[in-house]
């Protein structure tokens, strides 16, 4: 992980650094969205005809003429997908360079060794498997105890407790869920206890020095984990947001130390977080051609952003092959 320490300041290039730091990458891909919004924001299913239409009628037809077969294939290939239509698009043609994560990415070996291996995965989906493993390896080492926020049945809280010497707890409301998470790191010896705790309750208390963890903590939640774990001094917080939200009249973290402000929506590094992205099914019946297929090149794209400020890390894994 880069620390603010290894990276320039949010928007700076120093002209120096011979790959760009997570802060600029940020930066990048952030604007890279927002110059395209008019593609991707209109709903493709309550949006017959949007305004880029109008624009790109090469585009229109080219989409249009797409069978079952191109969509299916454009829907497993977005870079392929980017490349077709950067004739119509000129900015298409940087998609590879913003998801190209491979000189930030945890190595594949490195991956592997944590992920847990199939024998040991009851109850959990290959895709789910795929992705805790990713998450436990962008975060490692793990020097200090771990809470893993919103953990379910503990899916990712025992992929990282098979990293950490230290204590690794989880908080989860649902009571058949917590019960499940503890019987499974019973029966695989797992050092780790799942409690069943209500995440927004005005009540609840940190764990002293927990690094706090959520893989794919959503809405409210994940802004909870990021007040809570900065209320109580967490020395580290990592997650993966399972959706972004929209901006805030309040602080939600501290700056890093040494700096004047706090991190808000409106600031430099978060001045384009009020994009907002929605998860959308690829096909619906009547749905045209144009609005799955392009969704479909978007949607890949999300899994690829990151940026670490401090000691708090907020990352996409990277993308895992389909099931």
């Amino acid at each position: 992980m880069i620390t603010r320490s290894e990276g320039s300041a949010p928007g700076c290039r120093t002209g120096h650094e011979p790959t760009p730091s997570f802060y600029t990458r940020w930066e990048c891909l952030n604007d890279w969205l927002a110059s395209h919004a008019g593609f991707w924001r209109p709903a493709p299913f309550k949006t017959p005809s949007p305004q880029w239409e109008g624009r790109s009628p090469g585009l229109v037809r080219w989409l249009d003429a797409l069978d079952p077969a191109a969509l299916d294939y454009f829907d497993r290939h977005p870079a392929e997908l980017a490349s077709r239509i950067a004739h119509w698009v000129p900015g298409m043609a940087d998609y590879p360079a913003l998801t190209d994560l491979s000189a930030i990415s945890p190595p594949e070996a490195a991956v592997a060794r944590v992920t847990l291996d199939e024998v040991d995965a009851t109850d959990m989906p290959g895709r789910k498997r795929a992705q805790a493993g990713a998450f436990a390896a962008a975060i490692l080492p793990l020097n200090g105890p771990v809470l893993d926020w919103c953990c379910g049945k503990g899916h990712l809280t025992r992929t990282l407790a098979r990293q950490c010497t230290a204590p690794v707890n989880g908080f989860e409301w649902d009571a058949a869920l917590v019960e499940d998470g503890n019987r499974l790191a019973a029966r695989f010896s797992d050092r780790l206890t799942i409690h069943c705790q209500d995440v927004m309750a005005p009540e609840l208390r940190w764990p002293d020095v927990a690094h706090g963890v959520a893989l794919h903590a959503c809405g409210d939640l994940h802004r909870r984990l990021i007040a809570k774990g900065s209320d109580s001094q967490a020395p580290r917080i990592s997650f993966s947001p399972a959706a972004i939200i929209g901006p805030c009249p309040t602080p939600i973290i501290p700056w890093p130390p040494g700096c004047d402000r706090p991190l808000t929506p409106s600031s430099c590094l978060a001045r384009n977080s009020a994009l907002r992205f929605r998860k959308r099914s690829q096909r619906r019946p009547g749905c045209g051609r144009r609005g799955s297929v392009f969704v479909s090149g978007v949607s890949a794209l999300m899994p690829c952003s990151g940026h670490s400020v401090a000691s708090m890390t907020i990352f996409r894994c990277p993308p895992i092959p389909h099931d």
